[in-house]
Parts: C-alpha cells; structure tokens; sequence
C-alpha cells in the first residue's frame, strides 16, 4: 500500500538498462543498488519496514518494443517520478516517454506540478550532462549529482554507491523526496476516502443514469448559462446535459438572433429566477450583434448578468494568450473582465475537464449558503470575536458581557490568518451579524490587514455583517482617528482604551444593534 493516499505507487523510477549492467565482481548494477539505499532510507524515515511503494521497470527493454500499457499506468498511478540521468537516459526513446507521460498527467492532476517548492520530477544525474540537453519537465532544476566531480574529463562516470560520497549525497536526496511525499500525503490524506467514495457514487450514478431518466431537477436553483462562442458550444451543451442528469435545473437558452430590446427583455426576465449564472470564454468573441458595434451576445449577456446581484461563475481556457486575441474589443474586454464582473464573482482558469466537477462544487457551496441563511432566519444574534493570542486577556469580558446579554458568541483566537482557514472563516460569517476585531497590543498593520481580509470576504458572499473595531489598552485616542481616515468601509469603533476593566456603557450602542440584528 503505497503511503501517498490515492496512488498506487510513491515513486516510479525511469532508468536506462544500459546504466543498471554489473561492474566487475559485483552482483547488483548501480540503478538496483540506488534503489536498495532508497528504500532502506525511507523505511527508517517513516519508521517501518517497505513504508513506500517504488515501482521500476524489471525487464530488459530495447528501443524497438512499443510503450506498453503496464509501464503507461504505473506512470499515471505515481505521486513522484525519478529519472536517472545518463547519456543512455537521453537515448532511451522509451525513457523519455516516460517522464513525456508522467509530465503531461502532473500538469493536470489536483496536486500540480510541485509540491512545496519542488517539482515533482526528481533527477538523479550519473554522468556530467549540460543542462541545456535536459529534456522537457526536468529542464530548468538542477538535479541530483551523483557522478564524480572532474571538471577536466568528458565522462564523468557514476559514484560508488557503497562510497561515503554516494552516502552524503543519497541523503541529500532522500530528504527533499521525504519532504514532497509528505507534502503530498498532507494534501490527500483528509480527501482521499472522500474522493474515493466520490468515485464511486459518479461511476454508480453513471451506470443508473444509463438505465433510468434524469432525476427531477431541482427548481428552487435555477441555473443560466450565458451564450457562447462556436468554439464552445459543445462543450456548454454537453455541460449542460450532465448537469441535467444530476438534477440540476437549468434555465433555457436564449440563442441569437434577437432584435436587442427582445433580447434584453428575455434576459431580464430570466435572471429574475437564476441564482447562478455560467459564461464562458475563450479567444473568440462569439456572434457579433448588429445594432451594437463591437458586442457580440456573449459580452452582452454577461454585462446584463453582472448588473444584477446574482452569483457568476466565469470560465477561461488555462492556455488562453490574451495576446493572441486578434479582436481588439475582445481583447480589451478580457482584460478587463474582473472589473466588468462585480460581486459574488468566481473565476475558474482550467481544463474544460474540469470545469463540471467545479461547477457542481460551486452549485453545492451556494445550495448550501442558501440553506444556512434560510435557517438562520430568526435565530438568536450572534457575534464573532476575533482577536490576536496577544489581545486574548479581552475576550474573557467580552464573553461575560454577551452571556450576561442572551448573545451568542463565537471565537477566533490565534495568529493565523483568515487565508489559511477561509473554510471556518466561511462557517463562522453564515451564522453571524456582528464582527468584532479587538485592537490592542497588536500592530496597527495587523488590524488593517485582518480588517481588509474579512472585509472582502463578506462583500464576496453578500452578507450582512456589522463591522466592529475594539480598541482597548493602551489609550489609542490617535490610532483612532487615523483608523477613520484609513478605512473607508462603515465600521464602528468601541473605544474601551483608557481602561483596563470593560466599560459597559461603550457597549450599549452596540449591543442594541447586534438585538435588532441590523447592521
């Protein structure tokens, strides 16, 4: 069982036969004898006996036989691929196509190309290659050298793997490998039973699909899919009909040609019940409308889209150059998408693979957030404190204070920052209508930029959420003023600064307002 949850295989070693022949009287070739101090190395890491599963290819190949199927999916089922590089590795047709293959899968994968600030390909260099003749995916590192050092020689042949110079060096590369595949494990572990058990129910609701009619779509999220251009029609058909067969109700279509005023008038009708709507984007600008020069109904129907309040998912192509884009209204348009775009925008640059798993996730957070404020409708006020471990001596009090005033309360207390835990950030602002950020000891620059973060965060969601700074010791008469100056947003201030016990009456104002759960 491989220790990176998802993968068959941690390492799949690519090698040249020619590099692993036995020299003189010893009965294992170096490639063989690397990989026994790799295992070795990572089984004391990890602390057992085989921890890690290390797939090479054991039989004798020669350029002539083709890629086979065995090699190909023990490519794509590894977390981390190594290459021995040698003269014979850059001769090796068949080893090349593997690092092509292994190269290709890793730049689509959910982990990506690096984990932590390594790549994913790892080289092992036995002789002195310049690195200008490194193939695609390993050009640009440096790699592992494992050959002897002597400047003054063409060839540099392989160390001896049972020298101290391999021992040192081995190390050397065993850690980074160590580092990445925890790394890795780290991304996966929480998700991997819940990806796998996600496999299975698509594969399950494919087979059903197959036999049943779609299920009855789900009315209360209407989803509108914006008109595309040609090259995108397919695939937003496509799209479409899966999201169909998952129940997802799906607002009609409104092609062109319509005359501008009907179009519009139809648009505006229809985002009177989408909660979503869906545009796509490539480097084509999409039929072209004839009473408005330089808009084609693409553009036209997201700019209707965005002057409402609903939720937008836009698409663009991973590959996209917008310096390609020979319309140069198009081209000025998609660089200026984001501001076109206003609130509760979320943009997605990705392989259209990929874009209905996204899009289904998107659907389900936004259900979801609907759900939650539903719900919460008539639940007790409630307020998050968030504050610095340093500023923590204040929020006993505060705690006291809301008890003692039937609020409920929930805590943020710690130096991270919301970015790092934007799921629970999430959690807290769907049950809340009062945000208090205490400023004490803390710097002024912290404030701001906890501040800023939150900030964005409710805009992003639409909620509302009374904004409050707590100033308390030492005395920030100054601080405050400069505050009101800075922050433009509509904040209040609790100026409890002057001392050190809570002052109750500075927190009457507020707390009427938290009960009338205004903001």
């Amino acid at each position: 069982m491989a220790y990176t949850p998802g993968f068959i295989n941690d390492i799949f070693i690519s090698y040249a036969h020619v590099d692993n022949q036995p020299i003189q009287d010893k009965t294992k070739g170096w490639v063989i004898a690397f990989i026994d101090q790799l295992k070795i190395y990572l089984d004391g890491m990890l602390g057992r006996k085989d921890s890690v599963e290390i797939w090479y290819d054991k039989r004798k190949i020669d350029g002539s036989q083709f890629f086979d199927k065995t090699i190909e999916d023990n490519v794509l089922n590894s977390a981390l691929f190594i290459s021995i590089l040698s003269n014979g590795y850059l001769q090796s047709d068949y080893c090349l196509k593997e690092l092509c293959c292994f190269n290709q899968k890793i730049v689509n994968d959910s982990i990506g190309i690096e984990t932590g600030d390594r790549s994913r390909i790892f080289s092992a260099l036995i002789t002195n290659i310049d690195y200008n003749l490194f193939p695609d995916g390993i050009k640009g590192t440096t790699g592992f050298v494992f050959h002897e050092n002597n400047s003054n020689e063409d060839y540099c042949f392989p160390v001896d793997p049972s020298g101290n110079e391999f021992i040192m060096q081995i190390r050397s590369f065993v850690n980074a490998l160590f580092k990445s595949l925890k790394s890795i494990k780290c991304k996966l572990s929480e998700k991997s039973s819940i990806k796998q058990e996600k496999i299975v129910q698509i594969q399950l609701k494919d087979k059903i699909s197959q036999l049943n009619t779609n299920p009855e779509p789900d009315k209360s999220f209407p989803v509108f899919f914006s008109e595309v251009s040609d090259s995108l029609r397919h695939n937003k058909k496509r799209i479409i009909t899966d999201l169909q067969k998952k129940g997802i109700y799906v607002l009609k279509n409104i092609p062109p040609p319509f005359d501008i005023n009907n179009h519009d008038n139809e648009i505006s009708n229809i985002l009177e019940n989408a909660k979503l709507t869906v545009h796509m984007f490539d480097e084509f600008a999409g039929k072209e409308i004839d009473e408005i020069p330089d808009e084609t109904y693409p553009i036209r129907q997201f700019k209707l889209c965005s002057e409402k309040s609903q939720s937008k998912l836009i698409w663009t192509p991973k590959t996209i150059n917008i310096n390609e884009i020979e319309d140069e209204s198009y081209k000025k348009f998609f660089n200026n998408l984001e501001n076109f775009s206003g609130q509760n925008t979320d943009f997605i640059d990705g392989n259209k693979s990929e874009f209905l798993n996204t899009l289904l996730d998107t659907i389900d957070y936004l259900k979801q957030k609907q759900s939650r404020q539903n719900h919460s409708i008539g639940k007790k006020p409630s307020v998050l404190i968030d504050s610095h471990q340093k500023d923590n001596i204040y929020v006993v009090d505060l705690i006291n204070y809301f008890s003692e005033n039937n609020i409920n309360f929930r805590l943020n207390l710690g130096e991270d920052s919301p970015r790092e835990k934007m799921e629970i950030y999430n959690e807290h602002l769907m049950h809340i209508n009062t945000l208090i950020i205490i400023y004490g000891v803390v710097t002024q620059k912290w404030l701001l930029s906890r501040f800023g973060i939150l900030s964005k965060l409710i805009k992003k969601n639409n909620f509302e959420i009374n904004k409050t700074i707590f100033l308390a010791p030492p005395n920030k008469e100054k601080e405050k003023q400069e505050l009101e100056d800075m922050i433009y947003e509509d904040v209040k201030f609790i100026d409890n600064s002057s001392s050190n016990k809570l002052n109750k009456d500075v927190l009457t104002p507020l707390l009427q307002t938290i009960k009338c759960g205004g903001v």
